[in-house]
């Protein structure tokens, strides 16, 4: 059993080896701790533990989606066809030699009900997949979905 936390905002950013490779919108970030049972089998040692199970956290990981507006050549706003190559480390729809990105997911929020707050999530991930659409009024969005690799992290900006 997983015990998620979700997370959304409005800009993305990926970078591959320093370098700033795509500036994506709208995205989301759902992280998971597995669960496993951990009851110790035979008679409960007191009343207050009889038949509760109890439960211990195994493994954390994490997902991501973020979308970008597919703008041409040159563009470091959105998708074209160097970003593409770059996030899947080999052709746009070739995944299957897959190159981590660092994946910072930029939000901000008002704590006290006036000071706003900056801060993102920033991890390793490896991109999972892409799709691509055309709306009614022909603007084309790419989205991206991430595998997170190892801890996503929170800092201020």
């Amino acid at each position: 059993m997983a015990t998620p936390q979700s997370f959304a905002g409005n800009l993305a950013r990926v970078t591959l080896h320093s370098q700033v490779i795509a500036n994506l919108t709208n995205w989301s970030c759902s992280a998971t701790t597995d669960t496993a049972e951990s009851t110790p089998m035979g008679p409960a040692d007191t009343d207050k533990d009889f038949r509760w199970a109890k439960m211990e956290s195994t493994f954390t990981g994490w997902t991501a989606s973020a979308d970008g507006y597919i703008i041409g050549a040159g563009s470091d706003l959105g998708a074209d066809d160097s970003v593409t190559s770059d996030l899947s480390g080999a052709s746009g729809s070739d995944l299957t030699s897959l190159t981590p990105v660092t994946l910072d997911l930029f939000f901000h929020w008002v704590s006290d009900g006036t000071n706003e707050r900056h801060g993102y999530l920033s991890g390793d991930a490896y991109l999972a997949g892409m799709s691509w659409s055309t709306d009614a009024n022909d603007i084309e969005t790419i989205t991206y979905n991430f595998q997170g690799t190892g801890q996503l992290s929170f800092k201020k900006a």
